[in-house]
């Protein structure tokens, strides 16, 4: 991406996502409960904590904020 390569980011991109196939394939199989580390389902629906972000299915589930221009997750 420095070098403005987008035909090596793109394929590289695609090649991490094929992966990331693979491995919830993997697990879908092996009946494994897996949940990312940042994100959880959106709690929508009528009196949901998220009511309104029903087109959603996930939401980040970390606090986000602004340090000095950076941004940073905390769990």
């Amino acid at each position: 991406m420095k070098q403005r390569d987008q035909n090596t980011a793109t394929d590289e991109k695609a090649r991490i996502e094929d992966m990331q196939r693979a491995e919830a394939a993997t697990r879908n199989n092996e009946g494994l409960d897996w949940h990312p580390k940042l994100f959880r389902r959106v709690n929508g629906g009528h009196g949901g904590s998220e009511e309104g972000e029903e087109d959603l299915d996930w939401i980040i589930n970390a606090k986000v904020y602004v340090v000095l221009g950076a941004l940073r997750c905390s769990r």
